[in-house]
């Protein structure tokens, strides 16, 4: 199948498609049987989805959501109330005031922030790519937050406790995997060499600061070292139709001080 992009698919759909990502390459190199489990939802991946989607639409995610007023559902009043509200708003996504209230601050950081505006112009917003990764013929997909065509540039958008402190959260969750995996698919996709990958840090706590980090080149290749290395052990699990676990051995345990 020819390597393609779609644009504004639907995260679901998305999801569905049978393809190797990034998240999954992350979880095989904690150990294969970890790549097939599920991961499960938190509160902070809900925000981050919240976050997500009203930076993909600076303008209008005011038209898309609405805040939940407080009912009390012992009163039949209320009942009634919470009937009425979700009969005038079906269509839109019912969020928590504070959500709101967060949203409203991070778009407008996101609108004032000179090196964003500049990085934003002209980029499209949520694609979605497919291609057969040249070295060991497997069916990838990435789904990128902003593209940048013209200066073939990718931005993505994290949310996190402490921007300051993000370093360690892109090295603990290996972000640097995923920044070399999507420009390497861009670059499969376009057939042209996307090498710069912008990550911005936002804080999901007041007063929702926001970080703008440039991924250097000596990161992007380790992190290219690492997806190469969990795309040889996918191959090999495949081969093998085995997924195990943590490899069966007796470990040393130090408590330090």
């Amino acid at each position: 199948m020819d390597n393609f992009i779609i644009k504004h698919m639907r995260h679901d759909d998305y999801l569905e498609v049978d393809r190797v990502s990034s998240s999954y390459l992350k979880k095989l190199l904690r150990s294969p049987a970890h790549a097939l489990c599920q991961q499960e939802r938190s509160s902070a991946m809900e925000f981050g989805t919240l976050v997500h989607n009203a930076l993909e639409d600076l303008d209008g995610w005011q038209d898309k959501v609405v805040k939940a007023p407080k009912f009390d559902l012992r009163r039949k009043a209320d009942k009634v109330a919470k009937e009425e509200f979700e009969r005038e708003h079906v269509g839109k996504e019912v969020i928590k005031p504070e959500d709101y209230e967060a949203l409203s601050i991070i778009t407008s950081r996101v609108r004032s922030s000179r090196n964003l505006t500049e990085l934003l112009d002209g980029a499209s917003f949520e694609e979605s790519g497919f291609f057969t990764d040249p070295v060991y013929g497997i069916d990838c997909k990435i789904r990128v937050d902003v593209a940048n065509h013209e200066d073939r540039v990718l931005i993505d958008w994290k949310t996190c406790q402490d921007a300051l402190k993000f370093p360690y959260d892109a090295k603990k969750y290996l972000y640097h995997l995923q920044a070399a995996f999507y420009l390497d698919g861009m670059s499969e996709i376009t057939q042209k060499d996307w090498d710069r990958f912008v990550l911005v840090a936002i804080e999901s706590k007041p007063p929702y600061g926001i970080i703008i980090y440039d991924l250097d080149l000596d990161s992007i290749q380790k992190g290219r070292k690492l997806y190469d290395d969990a795309l040889s052990k996918y191959t090999e699990c495949k081969f093998n139709n085995e997924f195990p676990s943590y490899e069966d051995r007796i470990r040393l345990l130090t408590i330090r001080d």
